[in-house]
């Protein structure tokens, strides 16, 4: 199922990141819209192993939307896609070098790839450039990173307005640091609602993440962006390092 642009708001969708496919198969059971597939031990958008999307994808068999993370930007060669052991060009088939599968059928690839903007070099806009190019523009979600101090990432409002340039498929507003601040102790309601309303208005996808509670799934689904994403509060005891619960995921669905 291909996730689309949204030029009439109809509700925030519920992205729950999953690790496996036991986890996938919680967060269906639990009433997520879309599934993420990402290592949630190798860092806020940890790349998994590409055996592990098949799985998942395989599993979900085009019920709804899968999104898979691609990590961070250093890990990647300009303009190449590593298979995240350092091999340039090994993309193992997600993705397919900026071509979806010639194959029929709705679970061959996921939908979207995001990518982290962590420890980003100088010349990181025209590293994103290849990127997309290589990847496809619309099939690629960048992420934006409410303390980017602290991972020396783009703030913001540059990767705002390089994704509405490059009008690529969407933007994730999330934390890198997970040590139990979220991301309303960094960025407040205005500045996040600026975002979605310039988001919108370029016909990008906006979701909102970041170690976020039930009482800011609540926040965040007042802000009207299109998805909000969640690993923390779908896990059993709200560690994102624990098991996706199906009693959690409803919680969470209850919460938006």
């Amino acid at each position: 199922m291909q996730m689309s642009r949204c030029p009439a708001f109809t509700g925030p969708r519920l992205l729950v990141s999953v690790r496996d496919a036991e986890e996938a198969r919680a967060a269906l059971r639990g009433g997520a819209d879309v599934i993420d597939v990402k290592d949630p031990d190798a860092g806020a958008l940890g790349r998994p192993s590409d055996a592990t999307v098949a799985t998942v994808l395989a599993l979900v068999a085009g019920r709804c939307a899968v999104t898979a993370a691609l990590g961070e930007i250093g890990e990647h060669a300009d303009g190449v896609l590593s298979d995240g052991h350092g091999t340039q060009g090994a993309t193992g088939g997600w993705p397919a070098s900026g071509t979806r599968s010639a194959e029929p059928g709705p679970c061959r690839q996921p939908s979207l790839f995001k990518l982290g903007l962590a420890h980003a070099p100088r010349h990181w806009r025209a590293r994103l450039d290849a990127l997309a190019r290589e990847l496809g523009r619309d099939r690629f979600v960048i992420t934006a990173y409410a303390d980017a101090d602290r991972v020396a990432a783009p703030p913001l409002e540059e990767l705002m307005a390089w994704a509405r340039q490059a009008r690529v498929a969407g933007l994730l507003v999330d934390t890198a640091v997970k040590d139990g601040r979220g991301l309303f102790d960094w960025l407040d309601e205005r500045t996040l609602c600026d975002a979605i309303d310039q988001a919108r208005t370029a016909g990008l996808i906006i979701a909102l993440a970041g170690s976020l509670t039930l009482d800011a799934v609540t926040r965040c689904a007042a802000l009207r962006p299109d998805i909000v994403a969640v690993r923390s509060a779908a896990c059993a005891g709200g560690d994102r390092r624990g098991q996706v619960a199906i009693a959690a995921v409803c919680a969470v669905r209850a919460a938006l």
